[in-house]
């Protein structure tokens, strides 16, 4: 695979991003983890050479609590130097991230069946909250729906809209490589497709736009990154592209 033209960094089980703008001055960082990951992600910065006021974009693919829960803490020790990132989502996931909603998916996988019904069982109790909540985040902002939203503001990215996972799933391509969310897993008892999700059909549209814009190095937010050319192979019958 191509050299990748963006940082990640393992940060408990969910991988973070950080996308450079053009001129190398500013970044988007792509979700933040669990609550208390968010002392991993200063130190992913820190080791980076990236400084809180570099933060121009803090950028969710979606609304689960291991993607955004770390937000209230990150911002605020970015917003105490003075920034002000554009905190993003897509509309759909606004309200859950704005408002400490937890939503926990339908399981996609028979592994997982148990997991989600004790998850929906136990998020309105205490410890469902002391596990899965997520603090408000009044910050966040809806995606305008621009695929160059981002792209204005000097960054080499395009933005999809890709559900299946949630309604609002975003990825973020640069280059021929798409930063996925949870659109794709590649743990070996998930290879490539994830456990939980909303619409299987969806979640199978999503890869194939992936494919026909073009996309040849796949990286999902849980495992490493894999080729393209593997779910085109994984799953011949869907509609690919070329």
């Amino acid at each position: 695979m191509a050299e990748t033209p963006f940082l990640k960094q393992v940060i408990g089980y969910t991988n973070v991003f950080l996308i450079p703008n053009e001129a190398g001055t500013r970044y988007i960082l792509v979700d933040v983890g669990l609550a208390n990951d968010h002392k991993k992600v200063i130190r992913f910065l820190d080791h980076s050479g990236v400084s809180f006021e570099q933060i121009e974009v803090l950028f969710f693919t979606h609304r689960h609590y291991d993607h955004v829960q770390g937000a209230s803490k990150l911002l605020s020790k970015i917003e105490a130097t003075g920034a002000h990132p554009l905190v993003l989502a897509h509309t759909d996931e606004v309200p859950f991230i704005r408002d400490g909603v937890v939503d926990i998916p339908p399981s996609l996988s028979k592994l997982t069946v148990a997991q989600s019904a004790l998850g929906n069982s136990l998020k309105h109790t205490w410890l469902g909250q002391k596990l899965l909540g997520i603090s408000q985040v009044p910050q966040i902002q809806a995606w305008s729906g621009d695929a160059d939203q981002l792209r204005a503001m000097g960054y080499p990215v395009k933005i999809m809209h890709t559900p299946g996972h949630t309604s609002g799933g975003l990825s973020l391509m640069v280059e021929d490589h798409v930063i996925t969310g949870d659109v794709c897993f590649n743990f070996p008892f998930a290879p490539l497709r994830p456990l939980f999700g909303d619409d299987e059909n969806l979640l199978r549209a999503s890869w194939v736009a992936f494919s026909a814009k073009g996309a040849t190095t796949l990286h999902p937010s849980h495992g490493a990154a894999f080729a393209m050319e593997r779910l085109r192979a994984k799953h011949p019958n869907l509609p690919w592209a070329g």
